[in-house]
């Protein structure tokens, strides 16, 4: 005997959707391309667009992007601060560091961070420490040369003054050798006038009359026993130039030319 099945009218079926066909395929890539552009402009928007046209603050809480300054000279990130309705303080860097000097090595809070109208921005400012150097003895040119390697800005005092070195050579720089500067600070460079001072020889033995006139520039020259009681060692205030051995007056302990040999007198007992 045949079985025969029949379907419960309640049952339904569900409804049959719309039929996709071969063009829904075709499109849905241009439909995701679409929401991915319309995503990257929305976070462009976010990150230039809110930061244009000359915003100064009046947006809502963390409506102004804060400009990236560091790297900026000090002066000119606190400009471009300020003008987007920031407030800004400034600390000094402890700690020297070439090239920093005036310079911002730091902000808090960074750079693309969002802050309102009146929040403070502080800024770490750079600085350099330069030490005079040494150029006693050196020529004017090369030590106008060498601070200018250190960055500092080298003048020539209008008048020389007596040292124990040639003419042409540094006598000494104000501020003096060792003295921290920053970049761009001024040193004055003294030449020297190629004069120097006789130093007092009187009572000393031989060597250190010697020594004592090399310290000064000079050279000990002609040596001549005398028999003078009254000091163990004199000797007369001539000097004589290295050229010529001519003889040049100096008034008493005077003033002669860099190198210039001293004639002394010396009591037999002088030589010590």
């Amino acid at each position: 005997m045949a079985t025969v099945t029949t379907e419960h009218p309640s049952a339904a079926r569900p409804p049959a959707g719309p039929e996709r066909g071969p063009g829904w395929r075709k499109r849905w890539p241009f439909a995701l391309g679409a929401v991915a552009i319309l995503v990257v402009i929305a976070l462009l928007w976010l990150v230039f667009g809110h930061d244009s046209g000359g915003d100064t603050g009046s947006g809502t809480r963390g409506g102004i992007l804060v400009p990236a300054v560091v790297g900026m000279p000090a002066a000119e990130a606190q400009s471009k601060l300020e003008a987007k309705g920031l407030k800004v303080e400034t600390e000094q860097e402890t700690q020297s560091r070439v090239g920093t000097h005036g310079m911002v090595i730091g902000q808090k809070p960074g750079g693309l961070a969002y802050a309102s109208a009146g929040d403070k921005v502080t800024l770490v400012i750079g600085h350099e420490d330069i030490a005079v150097p040494d150029l006693a003895n050196t020529p004017v040119p090369s030590a106008v040369d060498a601070l200018k390697a250190r960055n500092l800005v080298a003048t020539i005092a209008p008048a020389a003054a007596d040292s124990t070195y040639a003419p042409g050579l540094v006598a000494s720089l104000s501020p003096a050798a060792g003295t921290v500067l920053a970049p761009g600070a001024e040193v004055t460079i003294v030449p020297a006038s190629g004069y120097t001072t006789v130093p007092d020889l009187r009572r000393m033995c031989l060597a250190d009359a010697r020594n004592a006139l090399q310290v000064a520039g000079l050279q000990l020259g002609t040596v001549i026993e005398t028999i003078d009681d009254d000091t163990i060692y004199t000797y007369d205030p001539a000097a004589w130039t290295n050229a010529a051995h001519t003889s040049v007056e100096a008034s008493g302990f005077g003033r002669v030319p860099v190198a210039a040999p001293v004639l002394v007198y010396v009591t037999p007992n002088g030589g010590c």
